[in-house]
């Protein structure tokens, strides 16, 4: 029985035994537009918005935790991890379940972020072995790996026959992956093949790991790629996988370094359609969604927990812990905060789903559930008095688990510079036309004598040198300057500019893909540039999301004749912009950048519009 099967079962099974089993709370009877009773478990009745294949598959997950792992997780009192696990998940179909085909379920990322709340309810350790095969491994095949990778791989790892691991982080660079030191460099006499030296640590599951996928630079470029490394394949002594032993959390899961050597990697096993860090960040937004779903299922094991704890410890004339304000403030605080957290998770893995999650959308309930996990649980630790210190309560273990599960995946104050952003710097999108608009951050200064600064940034860190004074004095706007107001004008009322000295001007455009394209429903960032001597020489306009056009390359250079040899100093970069659009939903095959694509537009229209939209779906959606 394939996975998606096991999960019908499971919800049909789970409908049959709701017809018997009395009402739950959340489904009672309402009685003047209120339940008849509370239900602590489900304080604002999250489960209302599942389906019930969610439900089932929630109920599926948890039997097997509770009835598999609840009984193996004091062996974390030696390191001990149980490669079978890997297997058991896989039998279920909880390893990479929302991936559609290669024998995964595809089922709802709601559906996912239950599976994983469920395994961390059991510990995190357990989650994290999961979700670095699921989120992590799987999700960079079947995003970045060439076809033959996907179709080889990925049904060995849904069914947990093979492990894989996801190597990032390095000794010398944890939060800052964009300085990593490992290099891919071309085997000097093997033609096609890489040497893949450094390495990394803190990694999950490598020391079991039968496929590890590796970011590396280039030695040629400097550009970040993916490697997919067979350790089957990799001769003796280039490869090493040592466990990092006597951690003080996440002892229920196995955690190693990365040490290569001149490791060869066949190009083939080189991910061939992204550099950079998009490649890493999309699997971490993959896992961290999962993170801030399981962060809550610890967090509600601790409440459980020390809710019993407080019904049964008597103290003070034989009354129980659970009588007295204190300790149910305590209970309160930490149920709220479970409840808002699994709404916030159900809320962004729905978006997720219909293609409108951002990324600061999953850094926020990475951070926040995290945050409030940990500080929950250390509040319900005290709950146990002296008790807590034994492992037998689980309590102390979980909140070791939490403070490392705060911390990886982006830490927690890393991911609050990242929500700052928006709230420091407001993003003006200035539309130009049915599918262009302009991208421009506002600071905004409280302030007599500089209430307004205008701010032009390149990835929120390269500051342009505009400022508006108020009132404008009279100064120089220079020809950037003069785009600039032509485009503010109608939206601020701004006239003037000064510049500081500055010469190197960024802006950021986006252009919605045009509806009579095959680039339909999609979001392209594109950076521009503009040289000193602007407007007598063209600005430098290139895109940064992957677009497949016969006009455009792999590192989004243009080939478009007014960013060339018919340039005038007449033109503006909104003109710029609307021509770059034209070109999207009519290419020049005849003056390629890309031969290759332009041959297929000329011989074969269908495949050119269906890798078109493909491509869209994967890169700009």
């Amino acid at each position: 029985m394939n996975p998606s099967s096991l999960f019908r079962a499971a919800s049909r099974s789970a409908l049959r035994v709701s017809s018997t089993a009395p009402p739950a709370a959340s489904r009672a009877a309402a009685v003047r537009g209120y339940a008849t009773s509370f239900n602590w478990e489900d304080p604002l009745a999250a489960s209302e918005l599942f389906t019930e294949e969610e439900l089932a598959i929630q109920e599926t997950a948890r039997q097997y935790c509770q009835a598999r792992l609840q009984p193996r997780v004091l062996g974390y009192r030696n390191e001990d991890y149980d490669r079978k696990i890997l297997e058991e998940m896989g039998e279920l179909g909880l390893l990479g379940a929302s991936i559609e085909g290669y024998g995964c379920a595809g089922v709802s990322t709601v559906a996912s972020g239950l599976i994983t709340k469920e395994v961390e309810r059991v510990d995190s350790g357990y989650r994290s072995g999961m979700s670095v095969q699921s989120s992590l491994a799987m999700t960079a095949i079947h995003d970045f790996g060439s076809q033959e990778l996907k179709d080889r791989l990925l049904p060995e790892l849904a069914k947990g026959k093979i492990a894989g691991c996801f190597g990032l982080t390095e000794p010398n660079h944890g939060s800052d992956p964009g300085s990593m030191e490992t290099v891919a460099r071309e085997h000097p006499t093997q033609k096609g093949v890489y040497l893949l030296s450094g390495s990394k640590t803190w990694i999950t599951n490598s020391p079991i790991a039968d496929v590890l996928v590796v970011w590396a630079k280039l030695q040629s470029t400097g550009k970040i790629r993916g490697f997919l490394v067979e350790r089957s394949k990799c001769p003796p002594g280039t490869l090493e996988t040592p466990a990092i032993k006597n951690k003080t959390a996440l002892r229920a899961s196995i955690t190693g370094m990365i040490q290569l050597d001149d490791c060869p990697v066949p190009v083939e096993n080189m991910f061939p359609e992204v550099e950079g860090l998009v490649g890493p960040f999309t699997c971490l937004n993959s896992a961290r969604l999962g993170i801030a779903f399981g962060a809550m299922g610890a967090l509600e094991d601790c409440i459980d927990r020390a809710r019993s704890y407080a019904l049964e410890r008597k103290q003070f004339k034989g009354n129980p812990l659970a009588k007295y304000q204190l300790i149910q403030k305590k209970l309160a605080d930490a149920a709220t905060d479970a409840a808002y957290g699994t709404l916030a998770a159900v809320q962004v893995a729905r978006l997720k789903d219909a293609g409108k999650c951002l990324p600061e959308m999953i850094s926020m309930i990475k951070r926040q559930n995290c945050d409030r996990a940990l500080a929950n649980s250390r509040i319900l630790q005290e709950v146990f008095g002296g008790n807590a210190t034994s492992d037998e309560y689980h309590i102390g273990r979980h909140v070791a688990n939490l403070f490392v599960v705060q911390t990886y995946e982006g830490q927690s104050d890393i991911h609050g510079i990242v929500d700052s952003g928006p709230c420091h710097y407001r993003r003006a999108s200035i539309c130009l036309g049915p599918s262009l608009r302009i991208d421009l951050y506002l600071h905004i200064a409280h302030s007599t004598t500089l209430p307004i600064s205008l701010i032009f940034c390149d990835n929120h860190t390269d500051l342009s040198p505009f400022s508006c004074s108020d009132p404008p004095s009279s100064c120089s706007a220079g020809p950037v300057g003069d785009d600039l107001v032509r485009i503010l004008t109608p939206l601020f009322g701004f006239t003037s500019f000064s510049r500081d000295g500055r010469q190197n001007f960024h802006w950021q455009a986006t252009i919605m893909g045009p509806g009579d394209s095959p680039y339909s429903g999609g979001v392209f960032f594109l950076n521009i540039h503009f040289p000193t001597d602007y407007p007598f020489k063209p600005p430098k306009v290139n895109f940064t999301t992957r677009i497949y056009h016969p006009n455009i390359n792999s590192n989004g250079s243009i080939c478009l004749d007014i960013l060339r040899d018919q340039w005038s100093p007449a033109l503006t970069i909104s003109k710029v912009l609307l021509s770059i659009c034209s070109m999207l939903t009519d290419p020049n095959p005849d003056d390629p950048l890309v031969p290759e694509i332009a041959h297929v537009y000329k011989t074969d229209r269908p495949r050119y519009e269906s890798t078109a939209r493909e491509w869209t779906r994967k890169y700009a959606v």
